[in-house]
């Protein structure tokens, strides 16, 4: 599933089959496609059931459809308790949590002595607000947020890692649907094209 804006910044997804080859290497090509638009997102699956493929690039690339809810995240853990934990491979992390009221989705990369780990799952709208305007600002976008505001409501972002080489936020049902980098490139071609929600951490499609 490729998800691509159009200079009239509408998104719009092209999606279908690709070669293994080309999934396995990075699945996409995010970036410039052509002069008039730019490729936000670019994610490849391979669910089975049965023996039959399903249709499982419906929850790729922040494709929403009816039947999502606003409050739906993946996650990685387990069932029984629902607990979030991390795994080495981000595509074990298809299961879908109901999140509290006040959480949003999130999406973490971090790298311990080379080895990557992957969280999804749910966080506090606050801690999310602040982490993500964080780094938007870090890459060059100019948010207009009052930062003190954010932090006086407590929401302290805590480093429990100092491994985390990717770490954002985002609050559209189901959007934490890929590796922590595709999110937040996703995320900062909205930010930049001023189509992104700094109090809801939604995009504005």
């Amino acid at each position: 599933m490729d998800s691509i804006l159009t200079p009239s910044l509408h998104v719009i997804f092209n999606g279908g089959c690709r070669s293994k080859a080309v999934c396995r290497a990075g699945a996409g090509h995010t970036g410039k496609r052509a002069i008039e638009s730019y490729v936000i997102c670019s994610s490849c699956c391979n669910a089975t059931n049965s023996g039959t493929l399903t249709e499982c690039n419906a929850n790729l690339c922040g494709l929403t459809t009816r039947n999502k809810h606003s409050n739906q995240c993946y996650y990685c853990g387990d069932d029984a308790d629902a607990k979030q934990g991390s795994v080495y491979d981000p595509s074990l992390c298809r299961k879908i949590k109901a999140c509290a009221d006040d959480e949003v989705c999130r999406t973490t990369t971090s790298n311990t002595a080379g080895i990557f780990t992957y969280e999804f799952g749910c966080s506090q709208l606050l801690q999310c607000q602040l982490r993500t305007i964080t780094d938007l600002e870090s890459q060059g976008v100019v948010t207009g947020v009052d930062m003190g505001h954010l932090i006086q409501t407590g929401a302290i972002v805590g480093r429990k890692r100092q491994t985390n080489i990717c770490d954002i936020c985002c609050g559209d049902g189901l959007c934490n649907d890929a590796e922590c980098q595709s999110v937040r490139s996703r995320i900062l071609t909205f930010a930049k094209a001023g189509r992104f929600n700094y109090t809801t951490l939604r995009l504005i499609r």
